[in-house]
């Protein structure tokens, strides 16, 4: 007996098999793009570790509060107290000739609240350059729960902690009327983390990495990273503002001596060790993956890491270390796997989700 089908059966019938047609074609495609395999030849994979993906993405976007397990992933790692710590406000570009106003940091500092991290100026301030002292200069405390004296000696009976800033930035937004806003905005982290002391528009200008942009009501940003293998090294120095450190600042120059209102949020994130450090957690290690982020993100820094992109960073991580990884193969002397012979699929997971690099 013959079936009748109906019309409504065979639209759906229909639509199944374009749906399963779209779905080849989507295959086809991601294959054609991240190249076929040749006989006797590998497709390299390359997938970063979770904690150097976590560092690389806090790097991007310091402006929260830090998961617990993010840190410097070059090892060795020991249990580690994460902290992360912040000033927030407003500050003002000085109602007079000058027509600036900047906030500057040294974030290594803000660790301790009694240090001297962050300064800003008010609506009265006539200076024109990054100062930490002077009329209408600002300079708030960090909330972090710890002092100087935390940061004594092991011996001491103060305390025997050691810190280590995993990553910090400053951003700004303008939050006056819309009909006095304008100028410009130049934001430095300064290349080789020397202080900003006294610089003004003329020297910030000078820098290649600079960061200029109208001003406006969105986030600009200025991050801090790591510039030498010290500043990855746990530290008790007792930092503060002045003509040797505070390398990360944003300067405003404004149209008019109309004093004008900016928001700014400071953030830090730390690493504590020592005898007295509570909540410790302990931490995986990826040196091969933590290095080749650290070279990538230095490699993006020569143009300005006040745009620092994640996505970007950790695509260029999985390069360099795909780099290595084919030249440590070709010194094996394996003709099948010599560089014309690689075809990258470069991937990074995080929370056990895959993501292909090729999609960013």
């Amino acid at each position: 007996m013959a079936v009748k089908v109906q019309p409504d059966v065979r639209q759906a019938i229909r639509a199944m098999a374009s749906r399963d047609a779209r779905r080849d074609a989507r295959r086809m495609e991601h294959r054609r793009k991240i190249g076929k395999r040749p006989r006797g030849q590998f497709r390299q994979c390359v997938c970063l570790s979770a904690c150097t993906c976590e560092w690389v993405e806090l790097l991007a976007n310091p402006f929260q509060s830090a998961p617990a397990m993010v840190h410097v992933p070059l090892g060795p790692n020991f249990p580690s107290a994460p902290i992360s710590v912040w000033t927030k406000g407003t500050f003002s570009t000085g109602a007079n000739s000058t027509k600036t106003g900047w906030i500057w940091a040294e974030p290594r500092a803000m660790i301790m609240s009694d240090a001297l991290s962050v300064a800003f100026t008010d609506s009265s301030a006539a200076i024109g350059s990054f100062q930490f002292t002077g009329s209408g200069v600002t300079t708030p405390a960090s909330n972090s729960p710890y002092t100087s004296a935390s940061f004594s000696a092991p011996a001491a009976s103060a305390g025997s902690l050691s810190y280590r800033l995993v990553a910090a930035g400053i951003r700004v937004r303008y939050v006056g009327t819309q009909l006095d806003m304008g100028g410009s905005l130049f934001g430095l982290s300064e290349p080789d983390h020397l202080s900003l002391l006294s610089c003004d528009t003329t020297d910030l200008r000078g820098y290649q990495q600079v960061h200029t942009a109208d001003v406006s009501r969105k986030w600009h940003q200025v991050v801090w990273t790591p510039a030498a293998p010290d500043e990855l090294e746990y530290s008790q120095d007792a930092l503060e503002l002045d003509s040797t450190h505070g390398p990360i600042g944003i300067l405003v120059a404004a149209p008019s001596t109309t004093s004008l209102l900016y928001e700014f949020e400071v953030y830090a994130h730390f690493e504590l060790i020592g005898k007295t450090a509570r909540a410790k957690v302990s931490h995986s290690s990826d040196p091969v993956g933590g290095a080749a982020a650290w070279s990538a993100i230095n490699a993006m820094r020569e143009t300005s890491n006040s745009t620092l992109s994640a996505a970007a960073a950790m695509k260029a991580t999985a390069e360099d270390v795909a780099q290595s990884a084919s030249h440590v193969v070709s010194a094996m002397g394996t003709a099948a796997a010599t560089m014309s012979g690689l075809r990258a699929a470069y991937r990074y997971f995080r929370g056990g989700d895959v993501h292909d690099l090729t999609e960013l």
